[in-house]
């Protein structure tokens, strides 16, 4: 039996409220970095409307680790990991976010390395395409991981889970993204996540067993030279629950559809410590 909240519970919750909101005040007043990385093959595009895009992409991932560490009645963390940073587009934010505090980048490619340790205050850790040669150390309260297990193969989907579950802390949470039930209507509406015959090939998969990946073809696949595969993965929550709950070691935090920029799933999980 669980005991009943007391007035200490109901207190210590406002002022938990309380600092969330003057961090984000905060964090709205400063002046984030808008410096891009002119190699980042990812992001080539220059204009107005690409740009804003990509820093309020960078801010509503701030801004969901934000409202996960108050449900889940967390403090501020000290050490707040972005795994597969990529050049930045969510570290920036998450330094203006949590100033006080350790912001680690996590990735494969060197170059993303070298760009942010450049121009941001961070712990640089190198990946591996094998989640399990990762080593994550210290430990970390908070971890985002974003548009990277979008284009893995499922080889390397719970390996990559259990990656980032080693490097939390004992009240640790990992927030990461993935593309679910919105993909297919992007696919055949908005944009093209891939060639529609792979697409098929996604679909299919996807459609029978709740999971579903294809490679990119050759032209895409040679700016992601440190990959053997890499592509686009769709992923059914159902799927995903059943995964995590062979987890014993992990607690289901939370699972929020088309949350990261209205396309991408949200999954929260964590330590046993993190539910308060």
């Amino acid at each position: 039996m669980t005991s009943a909240a007391t007035p200490d519970d109901a207190r210590n919750y406002a002022e938990l409220v309380a600092d969330y909101a003057g961090r984000l005040q905060r964090y709205r007043e400063t002046e984030i970095h808008t410096v891009r990385d002119d190699d980042d093959v990812e992001n080539q595009t220059r204009d107005a409307g690409h740009d804003a895009h990509y820093l309020a992409v960078g801010q509503q991932a701030a801004e969901l680790t934000i409202a996960q560490l108050i449900a889940h009645r967390r403090p501020a963390p000290r050490r707040v990991l972005d795994y597969a940073s990529g050049s930045g587009r969510v570290t920036r934010h998450l330094c203006a976010m949590y100033p006080d505090a350790e912001i680690g980048c996590l990735d494969l490619y060197d170059e993303h390395l070298d760009f942010v340790d450049r121009h941001f205050d961070v712990t640089t850790i190198r990946g591996a395409e094998d989640p399990a040669d990762v080593q994550l150390d210290p430990v970390w309260d908070l971890v985002f991981s974003g548009s990277l297990l979008t284009h893995l193969p499922e080889r390397f989907f719970w390996p990559t889970i259990d990656a980032i579950a080693r490097g939390l802390s004992p009240t640790g949470i990992a927030l990461v993204t993935l593309e679910g039930r919105r993909a297919e209507e992007i696919q055949d509406t908005a944009w093209k996540l891939i060639e529609d015959d792979r697409f098929d090939r996604i679909r299919r998969a996807y459609r029978r067993k709740g999971f579903g990946f294809a490679d990119y073809s050759a032209p895409m696949k040679k700016l992601f030279p440190s990959q053997q595969q890499y592509g686009i993965a769709l992923v059914a929550p159902s799927w995903v629950m059943r995964g995590l709950e062979q987890r014993s070691e992990l607690r289901v935090l939370g699972y929020v559809e088309r949350a990261w920029d209205e396309h991408q799933d949200v999954m929260v999980f964590g330590r046993p410590g993190a539910i308060g």
